[in-house]
């Protein structure tokens, strides 16, 4: 997938996307911010009894 669109997707290849993804939250937190940081996500939240 990633430069051949020709390709299957591979496994390695979700994992490239998801590093990708992943750093760009940690570098924005990383940041000096001078009030509160809220972050949000599409994933709601769930009651203890159902925590994994």
């Amino acid at each position: 997938m990633i430069g051949d669109p020709e390709r299957a997707l591979r496994p390695e290849d979700t994992i490239v996307v998801h590093e990708r993804q992943k750093s760009w939250p940690i570098q924005e937190l990383a940041k000096p911010w001078p009030g509160k940081t809220i972050v949000g996500t599409h994933h709601a939240p769930r009651p203890p009894s159902q925590a994994g």
